[in-house]
């Protein structure tokens, strides 16, 4: 979903939000009939941004939203020297990152910290960044100054122990799908008497 730009004030500093949940079902629309994503996890981080913004004496001036967007799950990519990455793909991230770097945002909020990334790759670009620029990012769930050698290593460990959760998750999701398969597959007598 592209960025969107919200009117300011032009009177205090212009960050950027960025929300993101990983999973966001799918609901029938009682006035269109279509399916549409629920969008309750960002609205409530939304609110929680803008709060922290009032609190910071700063204006959102672009929505960066990640909605049934992972911060986890990588994709192969092949590169134009025919080699392989594995990468995870997040264009809205990708563009609030250039937007910092550009100037366009002076700053940035996340939720807390497992909303910005799971990958210690996408958070060492960021880092890259904060540390050249020297522009904040705040989270609204803890104290986390990437302009510190402190903060910067807090937020590595942080991002490990994510990535960690994330796998252990994934391991177990997939062997309860692998069960579900087998189950299927067993006679019916068989299945019941587990």
């Amino acid at each position: 979903m592209p960025k969107i730009v919200v009117p300011t004030s032009g009177t205090r500093p212009i960050y950027g939000g960025n929300v993101r949940i990983s999973d966001d079902p799918e609901v029938l629309d009682p006035q269109t009939g279509e399916l549409r994503r629920l969008e309750k996890g960002i609205a409530r981080q939304k609110e929680d941004i803008l709060a922290e913004a009032e609190k910071l004496g700063v204006e959102i001036g672009f929505w960066y939203e990640e909605n049934d967007v992972s911060a986890f799950k990588k994709k192969r990519i092949v590169l134009p020297n025919g080699r392989s990455v594995w990468r995870v793909i997040r264009p809205d991230f990708r563009e609030m990152l250039a937007d910092y770097e550009d100037g366009t945002i002076q700053g940035i909020i996340y939720y807390d910290l497992d909303r910005m990334t799971r990958q210690p790759r996408d958070l060492e670009d960021q880092i890259d960044l904060v540390e050249f620029y020297k522009r904040p990012v705040e989270t609204v769930t803890g104290q986390m100054d990437l302009r510190t050698s402190s903060g910067r290593a807090m937020a590595r460990v942080m991002v490990a122990m994510a990535n960690k959760a994330s796998e252990d998750t994934s391991r177990r999701v997939a062997r309860a799908r692998l069960q579900r398969c087998w189950r299927r597959r067993q006679p019916a007598a068989t299945t019941r008497a587990q």
